[in-house]
Parts: structure tokens; C-alpha cells; sequence
């Protein structure tokens, strides 16, 4: 299996980028016109910015989640909180990305 960054090369360099891109990185979880591949790359972008503090990077999404205006936007978000989860593999760490994505506090 091919990871993300071996096929799409733009998200490795947003993530050496780093927490700089998240605005970039957001936005492209949510807009309207970003296709369901670019969704789900930028969760993996955003994860792997957040790879040391993964409940972090849960809960930061599920506070962008609440800061939206639109159901449509919210919705998508939703889904890149529940997808984001799937990084957490530690046990220890998936139990804290699973109370982030509930709490918004990791």
C-alpha cells in the first residue's frame, strides 16, 4: 500500500511545512469544491503535522468543527474528526484521540 506522500508530493511538503499550513490544510477538509481524495489527504497532512500530539490534532479539529457556519462544512468536518481517529494507533493515544473528538479538549 502507497502512503500518501509517495503519491500526492504536495503533502509532504505541506507537512515539512508544518502548523503553519493548517488554514490551507482546513480549508481544503471543508470546501466545497475539494474533491473526497483531497479530503482525505488533508486529514493525513494534518495528522502527520500532528504526529507527536495526535489527540491534539483531534481536538483541534473537532474545535474548528464547532466554529463553523454551515451544517454542510460542519459535516464534513465531522467526518475528518471520525477519520483522523484512525492515526491514533496506540492504544493509550487512540483512547485520548476518541475522548478529543467527543470533548474537543485533548
Amino acid at each position: 500500500m502507497q502512503i500518501t506522500e509517495e503519491v500526492y508530493p504536495a503533502a509532504e511538503a505541506l507537512e515539512q511545512i508544518g502548523k503553519q499550513t493548517e488554514a490551507k490544510v482546513l480549508h481544503a477538509m471543508v470546501g466545497d469544491s475539494v474533491s473526497a481524495v483531497a479530503r482525505e489527504n488533508a486529514v493525513a497532512v494534518w495528522m502527520e503535522i500532528y504526529k507527536y500530539e495526535r489527540p491534539k490534532g483531534v481536538a483541534l479539529l473537532k474545535q474548528a468543527e464547532h466554529k463553523l457556519d454551515t451544517e454542510a462544512a460542519k459535516q464534513k468536518l465531522k467526518v475528518a474528526v471520525e477519520t483522523a481517529i484512525k492515526y491514533c494507533d496506540v492504544e493509550t493515544e487512540k483512547s485520548a484521540c476518541e475522548a478529543a473528538a467527543r470533548t474537543g479538549v485533548a
